[in-house]
Order: C-alpha cells, then sequence, then structure tokens
C-alpha cells in the first residue's frame, strides 16, 4: 500500500509539472521490493505450518506422542517461538 502511495504521488506530480523527486521514487522501489520478500516469507510460513500440521495429525493417527512441537508466544511487548524436541 505504501509503495502504491508513493508512486501514485510521483505520478501526480508529473501529470502537474511539478519537479521530479528521486527520494519519493527510491521509497516506493524500496516498499515493493519489502512486499514482495514479505510475501514470500509468509507464503513459506504457511508452508511450513501445513508440514507441521500434516505431521502432526499423522502422528497422532498413530497414537504417538509428538516428537517437536513449535509453540508461538505473543505478548504486549514481545512475540517469539518456543520449540520442543524429543529424540
Amino acid at each position: 500500500m505504501l509503495a502504491k502511495n508513493a508512486g501514485d504521488d510521483v505520478s501526480n506530480e508529473a501529470k502537474n509539472g511539478q519537479v521530479f523527486n528521486p527520494s519519493k521514487e527510491s521509497s516506493g522501489k524500496s516498499g515493493e521490493i519489502a512486499a514482495g520478500v514479505l510475501y514470500g516469507v509468509g507464503g513459506a510460513a504457511a508452508v511450513a505450518g501445513a508440514v507441521f500440521v500434516y505431521l502432526g495429525y499423522r502422528e497422532a493417527k498413530r497414537g504417538e506422542s509428538p516428537r517437536a512441537l513449535v509453540i508461538p508466544i505473543v505478548g504486549p511487548q514481545h512475540a517469539g517461538v518456543s520449540a520442543v524436541i524429543r529424540f
């Protein structure tokens, strides 16, 4: 959204005959790159989550206790992950 707004600002300034501001263009391009990276990270997290759900379901079906647990921890001023691995 921020990248689109920065791009719209550059386009509108060009239409109005205003002076080109390279920092606005750079800001828009940086936002676009960050959006792509974050979409990739989110997609990878979704795939990893689906794999963990499948593996947990498979182990539960066999009556085994889980070998690995990944527990998200979220609070008002912190966020993190706790992991437990059983050998």
